[in-house]
């Protein structure tokens, strides 16, 4: 039996509401006056990113014998937002909850085969936050290029 209606309504609402959080945190001009460091927009960014995941991972659906969740996207938004060392903070708090929530599979194989996916997840939920910051900044770097670009050949007219 595939993901129910519902469940699939569950995800989406959890992924709807962490953009909306993260639009109103980042997007705000008190964040932003708050944030000048770049240390406290890091740590702050991480600690964000990382319940984000944790939200994420408590708003999961049941579907065979495991739970579907949008956990990365916590760590995915810290990464885009905040930069890949954002990213990674983020991706270690998520992931090392995530991996505190399997433990018991990990200790005993017999509850899931090689201790499921808690080991799997918890690696990819830090890989995301780090890859989706270095997305991130090669985006940022393509678009400044390019942007350089097209003021010289307007100053060469």
């Amino acid at each position: 039996m595939g993901l129910t209606l519902s469940a699939l309504e569950n995800l989406i609402n959890t992924v709807a509401i962490l953009a909306l959080f993260s639009v109103v945190i980042y997007g705000a001009k008190s964040f932003d006056k708050f944030t000048k460091n770049k240390k406290i927009r890091i740590v702050i960014g991480s600690l964000v990113g990382g319940l984000f995941g944790i939200y994420a991972q408590h708003n999961g659906v049941n579907f065979v014998d495991s739970i579907v969740t949008v956990r990365d996207v916590g760590p995915i938004i810290a990464g885009v937002l905040g930069g890949p060392i954002c990213g990674l903070f983020a991706g270690l708090i998520a992931g090392i909850y995530r991996f505190y929530v399997g433990f018991p599979s990990v200790l005993d194989p017999s509850i899931i085969p090689i201790g499921g996916t808690t080991i799997p997840c918890s690696f990819a939920t830090v890989f995301i936050g780090i890859l989706s910051g270095v997305f991130r900044d090669r985006v940022n770097k393509d678009t400044k290029n390019r942007a350089s670009k097209n003021k010289e050949a307007k100053n060469k007219k």
